[in-house]
C-alpha cells in the first residue's frame, strides 16, 4: 500500500459552503419582529389581521433572501421548511377569506407532504431504516389529515360549540379550519424535531430555530384551544405568535451559523417512531367508519373512500419496504453496497447446490497493509477507498457476485476456470491490475495505492445424495469459506499474491492449528524435551558439549521440528515457556551424563534463550534454579541469544547477560551473520562465543566466502572469544574451517540431533576414536572418521 501525499489541502466545508453573513442582520430581524409583536398587539383584531398578514410576507421574503444570498449547503430542508410554512399559512388566509373546504384540505395536505419531502431529506441514514420514514410520516399525516376532516362530522351535536358555524368567517368549514391547525402545528413539531436530531441545542442560530418553532407551536395550540371554547376568531390575540415565529425563523437563516445548520448530524433513531405513523393508521381506519356507523352519521364517500385506500395502500407498501430492507440489513454491507459474509454463505450454498453446473471458484481479496491508510488519512478516506475497490470489483467480476466480508476483506464468486483447477484464473490477475490502480483519496486530495493478496478454493457441487441433509450442506459452505482463508494466510505466508487452497495446503494449516491447540497441554506433561547434536573442538576433535534443541515429542504426529514448534509457542506467547523447558531439562540431562561416565564431566550444555526468555526479569533467577535443582556450576551452561533479541532494550538485555557471566555461565552469540548486528554488538555483549551461521559457513567454497569468514575469525579471536562453525555437513566443510582457524563446529558432519538417551554412547564413541594406540601413538581422527550419530 503506497501513499502519495496530497499537492494542497481542502477545506471541505469552505469548498461547500455559502457567502458570509453579517452578525447584526439577524439582531435586526429579531427587533422588527419584536416591535411588529407589540404593535400587532395593541391594536383591534381587523388591523391585527392585517398587521400579522404583513409580518408573514415580510419574514418570508427575508427567509427566502437569505437563502439565496448565503447558499447554505443543504438548502434542501431550510426550503422544504418554507415551502410547509407557505402552504399552511396559504391555507389559514384562504379559510379566512372564504374559500371552499376543498382548496384548504388540499393546501393541508400539500403541507403534509411538505413535512415528509423534509423527512426524506434528513433521514434514511440507516440502512435498517431505508425508506421507511417516508411511509412512517405519510401514514401519520394522511391519517390525521383524514381524521380533522372527518371528525366534526361524526360528532354529537353541541360536542363543538355552535360558535365555530355562526362566529367565524368559515361557516360550515369548521372541520377545515381544524385541519388547517393541525397542519401547522405538525409541520412545526416536524421542524423541531430536524432541530433536536441536530444536536446542537447550544448554537445560537439553532435557539433561534426552536424559538420559531415555540411560537408557532403555540399560535396553532392556542388557536385550538381558542376554537373548541368558542371565543377564536381571526385577529385574536393569539395571532401575534405568528410574528414571533416566523420572524425568529428568519433570525436564524441569516445567522452566521447558517452552513452548520444545514447539516443537521445524523441520528442513530429513526426521525419519526415507526409506530406512532402505523398505530395512528390502523386506529384511523377502524375508528372512522365505526364512529359513522355507530353514530349513524353517514360520512363523504369520496373522500373516507380515498383515505381509506391511502392508508391501506401505505401500510401495505411499508411492510414490504421493511421486509426488503431488513433481508438487505441481514445480507449487504452498509458500506459498499456490496452482500456481507451471511450473503455470501449464501451464494456458496447455491453453488453446492447445483450437482449438475460447473464448478465456481471462491477468490477472498485482502487488501495489504490496510490499516495505514486509517493510520495516515484517516478513517473517512479508508471509506472512500473501501467503496472504490468495491466498486472495481463489481465492475471486474461482471456477471458474478461481490461481497465484503469484513474491514478490508472481499470475495468474489466466479466461474471455474476452464484451463483446470491448477491454472490460475484470469480473474485473479485482472483483479490484482485492476484494484493496483491509484485512489482519489477523501478530502485529503491524496492517491491512494493498494496491493492485495488473494486465497483461492474451487467450489465443487455436491453430489445429489449429499443435498438431502440442508445443515450438511450450510456446513459446507462455511468449510469452503474457511479453506478459501487458509488459502489467503498461506498466500502471505509465502509472500504470493495469490494462492489456491490445495489438499496439502488445507491439511497444512490444519496441522498447525491442531498444533496451536494442543501445545500447552503438552508443555504440562513434558513432551516437549531437548534434542542434542555435539559441539566438537577442531584441534582436539574432542566433543567439548552439546546443543539443546527443543522438540517436541508428539504421541501421534511423531517427533516435531523447531521449525514448526517454535511459531506455534510464538503465536501462543509461550516462547519462554519452551525455553524454560529445555533448560531444566537439558541441566538434568547433563548432571546424569556427568554422573554415569567420568569421560564426560567436561561437558557442557548450549539452550537458546529467545527475546520473550530474556525480557523477562526473573530470567536469571531462573537460570540459577535450573543450575541448582541439576546440582552443577555455572560453567556447564552456555546460553545462546540471537541477533535480534538485542534490538528491543540493548541496555537491559547488557545487565541481564553480566549478571549471568558472573555466575560462571558463558554467552553465545547464535547465527551470526543472519540478523542485523553491527560490529558493537559483539564489543559490548563480551559474548564467549560467536556461532557463524551456516549460510555463511556454505561459502567456505568460493575465495570470497573464504576471505570474509577468515576476516571474521580474526575478528573473533581479537576479541578473546571462540568461534564455532553451523552447519558443516560434511569433511570437506570440515576441514575447509579448520583451515580457516576455526575454533569449534557443529553439524551433520559429526552426527544428527538426537534424544537424551543416545547422547552418551555416541560421545563415548568419539573419544574411543581418539584414544591412544599400544603403543602410545594418538589415533588418526580425521575429520571423516568417528562420526556417530546422535540418534543411534
Amino acid at each position: 500500500m503506497a501513499l502519495v501525499t496530497p499537492s494542497r489541502s481542502r477545506d471541505r466545508w469552505t469548498r461547500t459552503g455559502g457567502r458570509p453573513t453579517h452578525p447584526l442582520v439577524p439582531v435586526v430581524l429579531l427587533a422588527l419582529a419584536g416591535a411588529a409583536t407589540l404593535v400587532a398587539a395593541a391594536l383591534p383584531p381587523a388591523q391585527r389581521v392585517v398587521v400579522v398578514t404583513a409580518a408573514q410576507a415580510a419574514f418570508f421574503a427575508a427567509s427566502t433572501a437569505g437563502l439565496l444570498w448565503l447558499r447554505p449547503a443543504r438548502p434542501a430542508p431550510w426550503a422544504t421548511i418554507l415551502v410547509g410554512g407557505v402552504l399552511y399559512t396559504a391555507a389559514w388566509q384562504l379559510l379566512r377569506l372564504g374559500a371552499s373546504t376543498t382548496v384548504v384540505v388540499v393546501l393541508c395536505c400539500a403541507a403534509y407532504a411538505s413535512i415528509v419531502l423534509l423527512v426524506r431529506c434528513l433521514g434514511g441514514r440507516r440502512a435498517d431504516h431505508s425508506g421507511l420514514e417516508w411511509f412512517d410520516v405519510s401514514l401519520l399525516a394522511v391519517a390525521v389529515a383524514a381524521a380533522t376532516v372527518h371528525l366534526p362530522e361524526l360528532l354529537p351535536p353541541g360536542v363543538l360549540p355552535a360558535v365555530l358555524a355562526d362566529q367565524t368567517p368559515t361557516g360550515d368549514r369548521s372541520g377545515a379550519w381544524v385541519a388547517v391547525q393541525s397542519a401547522g402545528t405538525t409541520v412545526m413539531v416536524a421542524l423541531g424535531l430536524w432541530v433536536q436530531a441536530g444536536g446542537r441545542r447550544r448554537d445560537a442560530g439553532i435557539s433561534l430555530l426552536l424559538v420559531a418553532v415555540a411560537g408557532l407551536v403555540a399560535w396553532h395550540c392556542w388557536n385550538l384551544l381558542l376554537h373548541l371554547r368558542g371565543g377564536y376568531a381571526p385577529g385574536a390575540l393569539s395571532d401575534v405568535l405568528v410574528v414571533v415565529g416566523w420572524g425568529a425563523l428568519a433570525a436564524a437563516v441569516w445567522h452566521p451559523a447558517h452552513a452548520r445548520l444545514g447539516r443537521p448530524s445524523p441520528t442513530e433513531r429513526p426521525w419519526v417512531p415507526s409506530s406512532i405513523g402505523t398505530i395512528t393508521a390502523c386506529v384511523v381506519l377502524g375508528a372512522v367508519p365505526a364512529l359513522s356507523v355507530i353514530g349513524a352519521v353517514p360520512l363523504g364517500g369520496t373522500a373516507l373512500l380515498v383515505s381509506s385506500i391511502g392508508l391501506a395502500a401505505l401500510l401495505v407498501a411499508r411492510e414490504l419496504v421493511a421486509r426488503r430492507n431488513a433481508a438487505r440489513a441481514a445480507g449487504d454491507d452498509p458500506l459498499t453496497g456490496l452482500g456481507n459474509r451471511t450473503a455470501l454463505l449464501r451464494q456458496v450454498v447455491r453453488h453446492l447446490a447445483r450437482p449438475t453446473a460447473p464448478g465456481s471458484l471462491l477468490c477472498l481479496v485482502d487488501v495489504d497493509d490496510f490499516a495505514r491508510v486509517n493510520e495516515h488519512l484517516g478513517h473517512q478516506t479508508g471509506d472512500v477507498v473501501l467503496k472504490e475497490l468495491g466498486r472495481r470489483l463489481a465492475r471486474e467480476t461482471a456477471g458474478a457476485s461481490a461481497f465484503r466480508l469484513a474491514g478490508d476483506t472481499f470475495a468474489v464468486v466466479v466461474a471455474a476456470s476452464p484451463a483446470g483447477e491448477e491454472v490460475e484464473h484470469p480473474v485473479t490477475s485482472r483483479l490484482i491490475r485492476a484494484l493496483a490502480e491509484p485512489i482519489a483519496g477523501s478530502d485529503h486530495g491524496a492517491v491512494v495505492e493498494v496491493t492485495v493478496t488473494i486465497g483461492e478454493v474451487v467450489v465443487a457441487p455436491l453430489r445429489p445424495l449429499d443435498l438431502d441433509d440442508p445443515r450438511a450442506v450450510d456446513d459446507e459452505a462455511v468449510a469452503v469459506v474457511q479453506r478459501a482463508e487458509l488459502a489467503l494466510a498461506q498466500a502471505r505466508r509465502t509472500g504470493v499474491r495469490s494462492c489456491r487452497a490445495t489438499d496439502d495446503v488445507v491439511a497444512g494449516h490444519q496441522r498447525q492449528r491442531r498444533l496451536v491447540a494442543e501445545l500447552t497441554g503438552a508443555l504440562a506433561r513434558g513432551e516437549v524435551v531437548p534434542h542434542y547434536q555435539a559441539q566438537v573442538d577442531l584441534r582436539t576433535r574432542r566433543p567439548t558439549g552439546v546443543e539443546a534443541l527443543a522438540r517436541w515429542e508428539h504421541p501421534e504426529l511423531g517427533v516435531i521440528s523447531p521449525a514448526e514448534l517454535l511459531p506455534v509457542a510464538e503465536h501462543l506467547g509461550v516462547l519462554d515457556q519452551v525455553d524454560g523447558a529445555v533448560l531444566r531439562r537439558s541441566l538434568q540431562d547433563l548432571a546424569a551424563w556427568r554422573t554415569a561416565e567420568p569421560r564426560l564431566a567436561h561437558l557442557r550444555v548450549a539452550v537458546n534463550a529467545s527475546a520473550a526468555s530474556l525480557r523477562r526479569r526473573d530470567v536469571v533467577a531462573l537460570v540459577v534454579e535450573a543450575l541448582t535443582a541439576a546440582g552443577l556450576p555455572g560453567a556447564a551452561l552456555e546460553v545462546e541469544i540471537t541477533e535480534s533479541a538485542s534490538l528491543d532494550d540493548r541496555a537491559g538485555l547488557e545487565e541481564t547477560l553480566a549478571e549471568l557471566q558472573d555466575l560462571g555461565v558463558a554467552i553465545a552469540v547464535d547465527d551470526f551473520g543472519s540478523g542485523y548486528a553491527s560490529m558493537d554488538y559483539l564489543v559490548r555483549f563480551r559474548a564467549d562465543t560467536i556461532k557463524v551461521d551456516r549460510s555463511l559457513v556454505r561459502r567456505v567454497g568460493s575465495e570470497t566466502g573464504r576471505r570474509m569468514l577468515a576476516a571474521l575469525v580474526d575478528l573473533t579471536h581479537d576479541l578473546g572469544a571462540q568461534i564455532l562453525a553451523e552447519g558443516a555437513e560434511d569433511d570437506e566443510a570440515v576441514r575447509a574451517v579448520r583451515a580457516l582457524g576455526f575454533d569449534l563446529v557443529q553439524g551433520y558432519a559429526h552426527g544428527l540431533p538426537g534424544p537424551a538417551g543416545h547422547v552418551p554412547e555416541a560421545l563415548l564413541a568419539m573419544l574411543d576414536e581418539l584414544e591412544p594406540d599400544e603403543d602410545g601413538t594418538p589415533a588418526p581422527a580425521a575429520p571423516d572418521e568417528g562420526r556417530a550419530s546422535l540418534r543411534s
